[in-house]
């Protein structure tokens, strides 16, 4: 007699949605495509998302798109800080940055994905400390 438990099943349609805003205007970063994508990949997707994901896809394809780098500086700049160094890996969903905020502080921040090797991860620790 034990409950049956349902399989929680959340929706990236808004997430698509959000995205397609952002390519129309060329701000979607290669971070954010990719976040999609793999999110996209890894469940069952409704029609409304499949519908969501191919117009983003075309609008992605016609649309050329701002950098990481791009991303990051525009966001610094509106809250009054600047980037001072940034490095986004092309082949995973890794980055290192160094920022500055309006107050003078910096601010080193690095992620890596949980796929890289140890030898991504040596370079990305490196890159942290300069």
């Amino acid at each position: 007699m034990g409950v049956k438990m349902r399989k929680l099943q959340y929706s990236i349609l808004a997430d698509i949605q959000d995205a397609i805003g952002q390519a129309k205007q060329g701000k979607l970063a290669l971070y954010w495509q990719r976040t999609i994508q793999r999110e996209y990949h890894c469940k069952k997707v409704t029609p409304a998302e499949q519908q969501a994901y191919e117009q983003l896809q075309s609008i992605l394809s016609e649309m050329p798109q701002w950098s990481d780098e791009e991303e990051l500086r525009s966001e610094m700049e509106e809250i009054g800080g600047r980037a001072r160094f940034c490095h986004f890996w092309i082949d995973h969903n890794s980055m290192v940055q160094l920022t500055e905020d309006r107050n003078g502080r910096f601010h080193a921040a690095y992620v890596l994905d949980r796929d890289t090797s140890s030898e991504v991860r040596r370079e990305a620790a490196l890159l942290a400390q300069k």
